[in-house]
């Protein structure tokens, strides 16, 4: 995996962005299975990536969740790192990238992989983590009340993607003739959909100055 880190990142660290793959929907008793970590400068160019792989001595799984994920649980388990060994894993990536200030999350959903995240770490989360997040879910939401998104668009990270024509650079996992999403995967989806909201500077007039709200919420 190329990575971009170099001798400034500790100046330049402003943001994390994130995406899980686990057993269930439930934080407090389903499994974090897989997360992908990008950290970003302030211009939200990469710095530095991780991929974690966490096996658990116990597995509360629901069928739909793996239905999506099409994780081999059996093989997950015999190639993946236990708790510790994950923990101190992401920690010191977290220390390797942590500036003055607290790492701003990025996600899709982002208090889902959040919740999970902090159930990893434990109080570990908050020496790294800011309390304020960017989640792009909420973003294309208020793009649909701007009249930015067509009001009928999905806004699952899969279906934005395909309506402003982004692709991912990692692979995608692979069954028969079937792709299936990756946290890695989504991570850089997620990533590509902040920079085309960013493109889309709807706050911006070429004519006139209008104010935020007068620009949302024009006819």
């Amino acid at each position: 995996m190329k990575k971009t880190l170099n001798k400034t990142t500790n100046k330049m660290s402003k943001y994390i962005a994130f995406d899980t793959e686990t057993t269930g929907l439930d934080v407090n008793i389903n499994n974090l299975l897989t997360a992908c970590f990008i950290v970003l400068d302030s211009n939200l160019i990469e710095l530095d990536r991780l991929n974690i792989s966490l096996k658990s001595e116990n597995y509360t799984i629901n069928a739909k969740a793996m239905e999506v994920n099409k994780i081999d649980i059996v093989k997950h388990d015999q190639t993946s790192k236990d708790l510790i060994d994950t923990k101190a894993q992401l920690i010191n990536f977290l220390k390797k990238n942590k500036t003055n200030f607290y790492l701003t999350p990025i996600a899709h959903n982002a208090a889902f992989d959040i919740g999970f995240i902090k159930k990893l770490l434990g109080v570990h989360y908050n020496n790294y983590f800011s309390y304020n997040s960017v989640d792009t879910i909420v973003i294309a939401n208020f793009l649909k009340m701007c009249g930015k998104l067509p009001e009928q668009q999905p806004v699952s990270l899969s279906k934005l993607s395909e309506y402003y024509g982004l692709g991912g650079s990692v692979p995608q996992r692979q069954i028969g003739k079937e792709a299936f999403h990756t946290s890695e995967y989504d991570t850089e989806m997620t990533v590509k959909l902040l920079k085309k909201f960013v493109e889309l500077n709807i706050f911006e007039s070429k004519t006139q100055k209008v104010s935020p709200k007068k620009r949302c919420f024009e006819n």
